[in-house]
């Protein structure tokens, strides 16, 4: 009988293992999200200030006025 009994936390254990292996799960899935979300935002960034670049390389470029609007809007 005792060997049932040593049997048990193992069950309990192995359920345990399962629980913590959604939850991790989840975590890197929530971590993923949060990842890509930062990198589209640098992705935007980083095109706003190519478009600044080329923009300061034609020779026009309007003034800072303009280009906060632009920023804003």
């Amino acid at each position: 009988m005792g060997y049932k009994l040593s049997m048990l936390p193992d069950e309990r254990h192995g359920s345990d293992t399962n629980v913590r292996a959604s939850s991790a799960t989840e975590l890197g899935l929530s971590a993923t999200i949060v990842r890509v979300a930062w990198l589209a935002v640098l992705l935007g960034l980083g095109m706003e200030l190519l478009l600044v670049i080329v923009i300061a390389g034609s020779g026009y470029f309007p003034g800072i006025k303009t280009i906060v609007a632009d920023f804003v809007r």
